[in-house]
């Protein structure tokens, strides 16, 4: 039973990679063709439910009538696992997230990344989390959605 257990985690893990990979470089073409966020959006989420397909993730949702079309919201989140990001991404349309810079150091997923508007977050430095806040202040005045996970005293 382990051993199928296993199998099926490394299946999982190499399709999740090459999802990732695939929308991620083709999200980057859509998006200097286009510049869409609507199409943003469509690639965000279908990444978001194929991941959460791959891993047997099913999720509910509850309360998303308390997120209003047309107006900004901030989504705090927990991030217990990486699970979080990806259901999120896949079930709440038109949220951006705040990443940790490291992941801007990653080739064809750094790149989506900037392109569908996540903010790179710097944990070990407060001062340059604050500008990126207050660099997007313009966007959630726009009506755009962000989630953030404080991990410990941020805020």
């Amino acid at each position: 039973m382990n051993i199928l257990i296993f199998i099926r985690s490394f299946v999982a893990a190499v399709l999740f990679v090459l999802i990732t990979i695939f929308w991620a470089g083709f999200g980057i073409l859509l998006n200097i063709i286009f510049n869409s966020r609507k199409i943003d959006n469509w690639i965000i989420t279908t990444w978001g439910k194929q991941s959460c397909f791959i891993f047997g993730v099913h999720i509910r949702m509850h309360g998303l009538e308390k997120m209003q079309t047309g107006q900004g919201a901030i989504v705090l989140f927990n991030h217990s696992s990486f699970i979080d990001v990806i259901a999120m991404a896949g079930y709440l349309s038109g949220v951006r997230f705040g990443a940790k810079i490291e992941l801007f150091n990653i080739p064809i997923f750094a790149q989506a990344m900037k392109r569908f508007g996540t903010l790179p977050i710097s944990r070990s430095n407060r001062e340059e989390v604050f500008k990126i806040y207050n660099e997007a202040k313009p966007r959630f005045a726009r009506g755009e959605k962000f989630a953030l996970s404080p991990e410990g005293g941020r805020f």
